[in-house]
């Protein structure tokens, strides 16, 4: 590798500006521009690269492909630094646009001044010879796959062969396969995608150190590829390569996602053995684990060790993260009063406070241990004492639990008021939630009859297909089949679009009324509804369909709809009333 120095222009900050400072700096958050004026000669690989370099620390790497244009322009030949900060920068976060604050009356911005702050210090950076070059584990959040490859194309081409592509350079890019994911590729393209860039790291003789092991885990594990990323951490132990609290992360959670707890602690184990400290996130996925395979003692276990660990110095104090999941572990197993130690333990740790996860998981353990009167106080609690803002999930969750609990008019009366926009009104406001009238509490308590007040709503929410459903299977429980009919018709008047869940409720609430023509006309909109037919749930219900029509009509009965009941027909007493009452119709399909 060339040796790098510094640019000689006095006072060069090659930043955002996409100009040598000493030739007159743009201000902080001018658009990107080719480099010009008289000192423009003077500048080097180094000086852009500390320019791309502050690109990438303010989310601006869409203004990288200006600098390099300039960089072309000016004759200046990138070292393999710079290309590796180019293509890390080209996939970098792009920032939310920042709030305009109007200056001063009178008040003059020294030029340049925000960007000096935003770049380091003027002693010229140490070659990197332990670590991916700057922000090679952040490039590509936003989806910058595409931009990062374009962006090593183009430097490939500006290096005229002189360089080529090092571990460094395969890290950034394998990385920015995790960013393009939720967008633009699914989980096993982008697993595929991350393999087939590894390999052809190795095919071209590049050896892979940590980070490569470690970016490649990440995308395999958050893939869904568990197995494919416990095999890349065995190969990178058999290769020699030592791991750090990152990859054993990586390979912990893998096994927590498949519910293999017991391996996940034995790789805890192996960790402590290799002289590896174990981190808050080292223990939150082994958590993880324990909630998956519903092992409340174990996450109990864990939340205790690192407590105690914690108090001698070691920096695995629990966070929220750690408090939620053991509440969300207990939570499945209906263990309330665990629970609710666990919740007091939380508020008595120091900066640490709950969200909304907390009140949802919260709020679910009520439910399963049948304290719906507890779910309310504890929604109403959360709110007014510690400033927490329920989200749709946790709404969800508390019409769930009063549903589960037989207490669907409550349930319905809740979201009443958040379909009829009374998110922040019809919960009262600020001044308290709809009457409930006088209620027992689960426990029997002897001074439990008091009026009960249902929660506040806040405001800006709006149900969404789970919250129908909801209601709906909760109307059709209680025998009101006509209003889950009418909040099935609401939900698409609101712009909601059915899923099978919704599909399935309208049509039971047809099959419990006897309407069998508005549950024809139902199942004719699944298909349009892009929703397959195959479900379950959906086959059960036309089976209901069939039985419910009059024989004389069978043949008007839509040809899926047929196919259907017939694939629901297991018993031989079901068949036989099949073949009964179809007669000819049952061998249409």
């Amino acid at each position: 590798m060339r040796r790098r120095s510094r640019c000689e222009a006095p006072d060069c900050v090659p930043a955002a500006a996409g100009a040598c400072d000493a030739g007159g700096g743009e201000a902080a958050g001018a658009p990107a521009g080719p480099p010009a004026g008289p000192q423009f000669e003077a500048l080097n690989a180094f000086c852009f690269t500390q320019g791309m370099t502050s690109l990438r620390r303010t989310g601006r790497g869409d203004e990288v492909p200006a600098l390099v244009g300039g960089m072309e322009r000016a004759g200046v030949k990138p070292d393999l630094i710079c290309l590796n900060t180019a293509v890390a920068a080209a996939g970098a976060t792009p920032a939310p646009p920042p709030t305009p604050h109007p200056p001063s009356p009178g008040a003059r911005r020294p030029p340049g001044r925000a960007l000096r702050q935003a770049l380091p210090s003027d002693r010229p950076s140490p070659a990197r010879t332990t670590g991916p070059p700057p922000g090679a584990r952040r490039a590509g959040r936003a989806g910058g796959l595409g931009a990062a490859k374009r962006m090593l194309k183009e430097m490939l081409r500006l290096a005229g062969g002189e360089e080529e592509p090092d571990v460094f350079t395969y890290t950034t890019l394998i990385t920015a396969v995790t960013a393009a994911r939720p967008r633009r590729l699914s989980s096993e393209a982008a697993a595929l995608e991350a393999q087939r860039l590894f390999e052809q790291m190795v095919e071209r003789g590049v050896h892979p150190n940590l980070y490569a092991y470690t970016a490649l885990m990440t995308v395999l594990q958050r893939s869904g590829q568990w197995r494919q990323c416990l095999r890349v951490f065995e190969h990178m132990e058999r290769a020699g390569v030592a791991g750090d609290v990152v990859a054993y992360n990586a390979a912990i959670s893998a096994l927590a996602r498949s519910g293999q707890w017991e391996k996940a602690w034995g790789v805890l184990s192996t960790m402590r053995a290799a002289g590896v400290p174990p981190s808050t996130v080292t223990f939150n996925s082994l958590l993880a684990a324990c909630d998956r395979a519903r092992q409340p003692d174990r996450a109990l276990e864990l939340l205790g060790r690192m407590t105690r660990e914690a108090a001698d110095g070691a920096d695995v104090a629990p966070d929220l993260t750690s408090f939620n999941t053991v509440i969300s572990a207990l939570g499945k197993c209906g263990r309330l009063d665990d629970a609710l130690g666990v919740w007091r333990r939380m508020q008595a740790a120091p900066d640490i406070h709950p969200d909304a996860v907390t009140l949802g998981s919260l709020t679910y353990t009520c439910g399963e241990a049948g304290d719906w009167v507890r779910a309310l106080e504890l929604f109403e609690e959360m709110q007014a004492e510690h400033g927490v803002t329920p989200n749709l999930v946790c709404v969800n969750t508390l019409l769930v639990a009063l549903s589960r609990n037989d207490e669907g008019r409550m349930a319905v009366r809740i979201f009443d008021a958040l379909a009829g926009g009374a998110g922040g009104g019809g919960g009262g406001g600020g001044g308290g939630g709809l009457d409930a009238g006088p209620v027992r509490r689960p426990d029997g308590r002897a001074d439990a009859w008091a009026p009960l007040r249902l929660p506040r709503l806040p405001p800006g929410l709006s149900p969404d297909v789970y919250t129908y459903c909801i209601a709906m299977d909760t109307l059709v429980r209680d025998g009101n089949w006509g209003r889950a009919l009418e909040v099935f018709d609401a939900m698409q008047a609101q712009g909601v679009r059915p899923n099978a869940v919704a599909f399935s409720a309208a049509l039971s609430a047809c099959e419990a009324g006897g309407r069998w023509k508005r549950a024809v006309e139902i199942w004719e909109k699944v298909q349009e509804g892009g929703v397959t037919r195959d479900n379950q749930s959906l086959v059960m219900q036309a089976r209901g369909i069939f039985y419910a029509v009059p024989p004389g009509l069978l043949e008007s009965l839509p040809e899926s709809l047929v196919s259907a009941a017939r694939v629901a027909v297991g018993s031989g007493r079901a068949a036989r009333q099949w073949l009964e009452k179809s007669g000819g119709a049952a061998g249409r399909g």
